[in-house]
């Protein structure tokens, strides 16, 4: 049987028996699945508050301390996309083009496992970054290849 999700939906259901002579039985099941929200650990906000103390890092043009912090956050957490594309972006700019690679690559296996409009957002500011990277950062690792693959991992979300 197919399985269908109204999120946020209210859902009636209407039954008649037009036959005063005879009786209909109607057996009907309904699921409800609830997810509960999950309660950030202590591990979750150090992770995220060092990420964002690397990309506040990264916007005052310090990058070897955006790559301390994300670096740091990784410790946390090893799964954490953000802080990967944040070191992604950073080893661009430093022309370790091969490292950058390797992060954006596992920053997107784990992206992949997100929600579609979670993975698009991410996608599209891991797009605008590099842009605005090398506009800041003129004799940075074009990156092109990789740049190329968001594009088109983007592309294909929509």
């Amino acid at each position: 049987m197919p399985v269908h999700s109204f999120p946020g939906k209210t859902i009636y259901l209407a039954l008649a028996n037009n036959s005063s002579l005879n009786a209909t039985w109607i057996n009907i099941e309904a699921v409800a699945v609830v997810s509960i929200p999950h309660k950030p650990t202590e591990l979750d906000i150090k992770t995220s508050t060092y990420v964002n103390l690397g990309w506040q890092s990264y916007k005052n043009g310090n990058v070897d301390k955006c790559i301390e912090y994300s670096q740091i956050a990784l410790t946390y957490d090893s799964t954490n996309a953000v802080a990967m594309l944040n070191l992604g972006l950073c080893s661009l700019i430093k022309n370790d083009e091969s490292k950058a690679v390797t992060l954006y690559i596992n920053a997107l296996s784990i992206l992949k496992t997100m929600e579609a409009e979670t993975f698009t957002h991410y996608l599209k500011e891991a797009i605008r970054d590099i842009e605005n990277a090398r506009k800041q950062y003129p004799s940075m690792s074009t990156g092109q290849d990789i740049f190329n693959l968001l594009k088109e991992e983007y592309k294909n979300s929509n």
